[in-house]
């Protein structure tokens, strides 16, 4: 499985579940600065599994 953490306004894993069809997409999120509960720098992450 991969982790991509992305911190700019570009989405990498849809442009890799694209370009490769043994990629699914197994959970995603992000962190907003304003969340009072986990105060960190606006980010998203994507979790990406390789099927063989």
């Amino acid at each position: 499985m991969w982790l991509i953490r992305l911190d700019e306004k570009v989405c990498w894993a849809g442009e890799m579940l694209d370009k490769y069809s043994d990629l699914t997409l197994v959970d995603y999120g992000f962190v907003y600065h304003r969340d009072i509960n986990f105060p960190q720098d606006d980010t998203n992450w994507f979790l990406l599994e390789k099927t063989v």
